[in-house]
């Protein structure tokens, strides 16, 4: 089974699967690609997350180390920031919700298959 939505492009031509990295031995996205992915910005992500803070405990969101953003650039990730945060499956599903808009239940359903396909590969 391939990976499905894998070539769907996003406004700035990137495929969605390629926003997916591995950190910490699950697969991640980049805080700077969801903000992207949503059309929102940094203040208003850090605001769903401060509103909802008992939901995005480290399962669901974190910072990453040296070593980390080491690994994310060896993995292709161009980082511009730091410190930089990433997102979970887990912590997506929660941005998705808390954004509430057709746009985001859809890119939720995309990540979320990305997600599945990615982890039945690697098994």
């Amino acid at each position: 089974m391939g990976i499905p939505f894998h070539t769907d492009e996003l406004n700035n031509g990137c495929r969605l699967v390629d926003k997916v990295y591995s950190l910490r031995n699950q697969l991640i996205i980049v805080e700077q690609d969801i903000i992207d992915l949503f059309n929102t910005n940094h203040s208003m992500v850090q605001d769903l997350m401060l509103v909802c803070r008992r939901n995005f405990p480290d399962s669901c969101a974190f910072l990453i180390d040296d070593l980390e953003h080491q690994s994310l650039i060896e993995q292709g990730y161009q980082l511009s920031a730091d410190p930089c945060r990433v997102f979970t499956e887990e912590g997506i599903m929660l941005i998705c919700i808390l954004i509430n808009s057709e746009k985001a239940e859809q890119i939720c359903n995309h990540i979320i298959q990305i997600f599945a396909s990615l982890r039945e590969i690697s098994i």
